[in-house]
């Protein structure tokens, strides 16, 4: 049987279709319908809304079966077979994906179940990764906020801010307080005591050295006066 998915053009046995999706087995036992034309590469049956790199993905896991297993996928690739096996109803295979996803640790791992919670509406996935994420307290990347939607963004990126606002450590050098100069305390009693203090000091020196500055002149002038005669003789 012949699919076409976007420009790519698969080759599927029906009894695999019809084994793994319920979808694709009512399709092809419904007599008239599109599984039972006869299809070729030229005449095939059209996918619409798929991707073609899911499809080769998630044949690409069934057709080598054991050899490929979920472990050796990454968690964009089983995301992307999530979305087929969900859409068709393949639930065994949708089953084992989520079972990997969750057996899996790690934040960008928890963004990947987040994702897969939406693709098959569960809430009880949604919780799972939502409070890993949570307790993380750790920003999501913008790569990763879109692959978990707003809402898991959101309250994680809440979570985050609080955190980081918590445990930011004071400053070394805090901002200065601003009071109200009309209020006195200790220190500008203190202040305004020296300052007069020392006001008083420099008035009675400049005073005492007024007073007694001509007293000092007279009797520097008298000494050089005796002394001079007394060389003299």
């Amino acid at each position: 049987m012949f699919f076409k998915v976007e420009n790519a053009i698969f080759r599927i046995h029906r009894s695999l279709l019809a084994r793994f999706s319920t979808v694709m087995q009512d399709m092809l036992s419904v007599p008239g319908g599109e599984g039972h034309k006869d299809t070729t590469d030229e005449n095939p049956v059209v996918m619409h809304g798929d991707s073609a790199i899911s499809w080769e993905l998630l044949l690409e896991f069934q057709y080598d079966m054991p050899r490929i297993t979920p472990e050796e996928l990454t968690g964009e690739a089983l995301l992307m077979v999530l979305l087929i096996a969900h859409k068709y109803c393949m639930d065994k295979v949708e089953t084992e994906i989520i079972e990997e996803l969750q057996s899996r640790s790690g934040y960008d791992e928890c963004v990947d179940i987040i994702a897969a919670s939406l693709i098959v509406d569960s809430k009880e996935l949604y919780q799972v990764g939502l409070q890993y994420l949570l307790s993380t307290k750790s920003f999501p990347t913008l790569e990763q906020a879109k692959r978990m939607g707003v809402e898991a963004t959101h309250a994680v990126m809440e979570t985050a801010a609080k955190a980081k606002i918590n445990t930011t450590p004071p400053l070394s050098r805090p901002y200065p307080v601003i009071r109200d100069p009309t209020i006195e305390t200790r220190e500008d009693r203190n202040t305004t005591w020296l300052d007069l203090v020392l006001g008083l000091l420099a008035l009675t020196a400049i005073v005492y050295w007024r007073l007694w500055y001509p007293f000092y002149r007279f009797f520097y002038w008298l000494i050089l006066w005796v002394f001079n005669n007394w060389l003299k003789h």
